[in-house]
């Protein structure tokens, strides 16, 4: 910071000088300001705030604020009074503040600014000062307009969901406002109560603050027991979930989403530091397993996966099974489109004789075979007559409509379905 001027030591001066600048400043000439008569603040208001209470308001004990601490001019090395109410400095004041950068400085300012798309041209277009007014007329910083889509705003502050973070709580190098390692994410977050049992369980956690926006890149708050349907942790379903975060993958959440880096979207920008968490691996783990001793390959070619779920009747053959696998994206999209709970759909032992009977026809009809989840919509309820897909292949048979128009019960409902169909009997009048 530069050292005071005389001016601004000489209140009562700057007093009487204040009082009569407002009385009529009239604008003859400059580049910058306003060519106008302003008598009081509340005049003033309509061009930038200066009343008791904005931040660039009178100093406590004063009055009225400093005009001349704005409206000055540079002469012989020394800031002196304007020839024009019309010029003003924002660099008289602003010199190293908001973090320890200098305003005047075209590169500190420029890293500063660093989002702002057309800052550059502004600046060309007319002086450092001139820009700083045109994005700040109310006398505060601004987010760049593109910040919804790094971060959202506004962002709760320190006391939580009723106050609001400020720029420099969370970017404390306000010269570097995109180095990740000096966020202020601990100083807040870590002080909650519930932050550290809510971080007890994540192998991957780490309190350093470009690890909290790899898992967190958009605030997203995130929870064991909100990973569902693949699930984490133990429900009323399900007690004993094969993924417990305790349990096979000691709570590692890159075990499986193992992919850094998000690609941009409609709301979001790329973010090479955030973790992917839509991509996912099963094969990370599941390299050797099956119902057999002798253990599907899981990570290798398809033709052991194939062959262990035509032997468990969820598939016809070998190439139906690499069609539906293709239908569903491929490995390991495909798995997911069947163990989308992260539990083996092995059939139970009665499904075929006395609940439903397999295989059952696919979309297409013979000689296609329906998958697990072509039928049960929701892996986690998978005995739930509502949730079924009947709708989804049926419903678009030609001859659908017409079977059914002469059947005053009937109701385009899967739990309907199997009211009148309980074992996929075709039934006609």
């Amino acid at each position: 910071m530069t050292s005071p001027s005389p001016l601004r030591n000489a209140a009562p001066i700057l007093a009487l000088a204040a009082a009569l600048a407002l009385a009529g400043c009239q604008g003859k000439g400059g580049t910058a300001g306003p060519s106008v008569v302003v008598r009081t603040a509340a005049d003033h208001a309509a061009y930038f705030p200066i009343a008791a209470g904005d931040v660039h308001g009178p100093a406590t004990g004063q009055p009225l604020p400093d005009c001349f601490a704005c409206h000055g001019q540079v002469s012989g090395g020394s800031w002196a009074l304007p020839d024009s109410m019309k010029s003003f400095s924002c660099t008289h004041c602003h010199v190293v503040t908001m973090g320890g950068f200098d305003h005047a400085d075209a590169g500190g300012i420029t890293a500063a600014h660093v989002g702002v798309a057309d800052f550059a041209a502004k600046v060309a277009a007319s002086d450092l000062n001139s820009a700083c007014y045109g994005c700040h007329k109310n006398g505060q910083g601004g987010a760049p307009a593109d910040h919804p889509k790094r971060f959202p705003l506004p962002h709760p502050g320190a006391t939580g969901d009723t106050s609001q973070a400020a720029c420099s709580d969370c970017h404390t190098n306000r010269t570097s406002p995109q180095d990740l390692t000096t966020l202020g994410c601990a100083a807040c977050h870590a002080q909650r109560p519930t932050f550290s049992a809510a971080h007890a369980g994540v192998a991957t956690y780490t309190p350093a603050p470009e690890g909290c926006v790899r898992c967190h890149p958009m605030g997203e708050h995130l929870s064991v027991a909100s990973h569902t349907p693949f699930l984490l942790a133990p429900t009323a379903d399900v007690p004993a979930p094969k993924h417990l975060a305790s349990g096979t993958t000691g709570g590692d959440c890159f075990a499986c989403h193992a992919t850094k880096g998000t690609a941009a979207t409609a709301t979001a920008v790329a973010k090479a530091y955030a973790q992917d968490f839509t991509a996912f691996n099963c094969g990370g783990c599941h390299v050797a397993v099956g119902p057999t001793a002798s253990a599907a390959n899981h990570d290798g070619t398809q033709a052991e996966l194939a062959s262990m779920h035509v032997a468990t009747s969820h598939f016809a053959s070998s190439s139906d099974f690499a069609a539906q696998s293709s239908t569903k994206g491929t490995w390991p999209n495909a798995c997911w489109g069947c163990h989308g709970d992260g539990t083996s759909t092995s059939l139970p032992p009665n499904h075929k004789g006395q609940l439903f009977p397999l295989p059952h026809p696919g979309t297409t009809g013979s000689p296609s075979i329906a998958a697990c989840v072509d039928c049960h919509l929701d892996p986690l309820h998978r005995d739930d007559p509502t949730k079924l897909g009947c709708a989804t292949c049926h419903d678009q048979r030609p001859t659908f409509a017409a079977a059914h128009a002469g059947v005053a019960s009937f109701a385009d409902a899967p739990a309907a379905c199997v009211r009148c169909h309980p074992m996929g009997e075709h039934l006609a009048i």
